[in-house]
């Protein structure tokens, strides 16, 4: 059986270059032909799982009794949620809809406690169906061989601006003053210029590892 998540890697892939058109056809996927295909398959299975709230619209496109959303962060709903906000032109027509989906869902997990505080502080679902589940560590991570020993925290994601990774190399600076032997391991990313020139002057080049 696949999942909507395998769906989506095929509806999603692009062959094209990043840019206006990249981002265009990626919008038209997500936006459009992602929600049509979860109506087609809505009536295939008891319960479906949103894995990332920006795909929170799918609940729109789905029974909304038998959808639950994962809330990693609500960065991206933050201007809807403070006015005082500056909010782009495009925010409503992107994120409106996505907000809606996920009001819309019949329970929203969470990784954090502060999430589900302010999840659960909106008052939009019951206590109950705020479900606070931390990540987990699949099986095939468990398997025998070469391990990371000692102290070091692990980044996964991409370096982009928004993530604010020169915030976590300062941060991780600091940690280092006082566990000299912390390591950084970056997954999933490349450093940019600038944050390497970053690394450098912190003076955590051996301690840094990008795993990209």
């Amino acid at each position: 059986t696949r999942s909507l998540c395998d769906w989506s890697s095929d509806v999603c892939s692009s062959d094209l270059d990043r840019g206006l058109v990249w981002n265009l056809d990626r919008a038209w996927n997500r936006y459009v032909r992602y929600p049509s295909l979860a109506r087609r398959v809505a009536s295939r299975a008891g319960f479906f799982h949103v894995v990332d709230h920006s795909y929170a619209h799918l609940a729109l496109s789905l029974p909304a009794e038998r959808v639950g959303v994962y809330v990693h962060d609500l960065i991206p709903f933050e201007p809807i949620l403070n006015p005082a906000l500056p909010r782009p032109v495009w925010h409503p027509w992107v994120f409106g809809r996505v907000w809606a989906g996920l009001r819309r869902a019949r329970v929203v997990f969470c990784s954090t406690r502060s999430v589900w505080d302010r999840l659960a502080g909106m008052g939009i679902w019951p206590a109950d169906r705020v479900i606070h589940a931390p990540y987990g560590v699949c099986d095939e991570f468990r398997a025998a061989g070469p391990r990371e020993t000692g102290n070091y925290l692990l980044h996964v994601g991409s370096c982009v601006a928004r993530k604010r990774v020169e915030d976590l190399l300062r941060v991780f600076a600091g940690v280092r003053k006082q566990v000299p032997d912390a390591r950084l391991i970056q997954a999933g990313g490349t450093f940019t210029k600038g944050q390497r020139a970053l690394v450098k002057s912190l003076g955590d080049r051996k301690s840094t590892r990008l795993n990209s």
